[in-house]
């Protein structure tokens, strides 16, 4: 998966003024994150 993230943003990189990323180890995230998570406005 993150080779398809980085050829993405390579290839589309005039398209974004910053481009952010994290790391996130949770093997079980419990109820950290959302069955239906909201991916455009948090």
């Amino acid at each position: 998966m993150a080779e398809r993230i980085a050829r993405y943003v390579a290839e589309h990189r005039s398209e974004y003024a910053y481009i952010a990323t994290t790391q996130d180890w949770h093997v079980d995230p419990g109820t950290h994150w959302s069955d239906q998570p909201d991916f455009v406005d948090t």
